[in-house]
């Protein structure tokens, strides 16, 4: 992983060979600056879906003879009904909805991050939510289905 200092002190080539190297497209209609803060936010991509790799950690609630009971598992079935999707890659920041709730068109229900700047993701369509595909914190491609409506 580069730091910014180390990126800024790279030349032009290695920048791009950097960019490259990480899977950064449009390389060449990028500047110095736009690639040092491209290749700067694809590792922190890259670090985060990492991350996200790793076994997680139990937690759970202590249940009235102290013991923890493990947090139920998220539902990781194909997906069936209607999604909505990442317009770009990036991080979830927030979920501003849940399963069962009812949404209308152009209404706010993901914050992510990409480029350094929090973006919102508007419901399509009116309809109920069935599940929510990403949580806070975690990495999201261009195009991943991120919330499914019930059909």
């Amino acid at each position: 992983m580069f730091n910014i200092t180390e990126l800024e002190n790279m030349t032009d080539e290695a920048l791009r060979e950097t960019a490259k190297g990480l899977g950064l497209q449009k390389i060449s209609s990028m500047d110095r600056q736009d690639m040092v803060y491209g290749i700067l936010d694809q590792q922190a991509i890259d670090k985060a879906a990492a991350d996200a790799q790793r076994p997680p950690k139990k937690k759970g609630k202590k249940n009235a003879s102290g013991t923890t009971a493990d947090a139920p598992a998220a539902d990781n079935g194909p997906v069936t009904g209607h999604c909505i999707t990442a317009p770009m890659p990036g991080t979830i920041v927030e979920i501003k909805v849940k399963p069962g709730d009812s949404v209308k068109k152009g209404q706010t229900v993901v914050v992510f991050e990409a480029m350094k700047m929090e973006n919102e993701i508007e419901a399509d369509r009116d309809g109920v939510i069935k599940r929510i595909l990403c949580a806070p914190g975690a990495p999201v491609a261009a195009d991943a289905a991120v919330i499914e409506y019930q059909d």
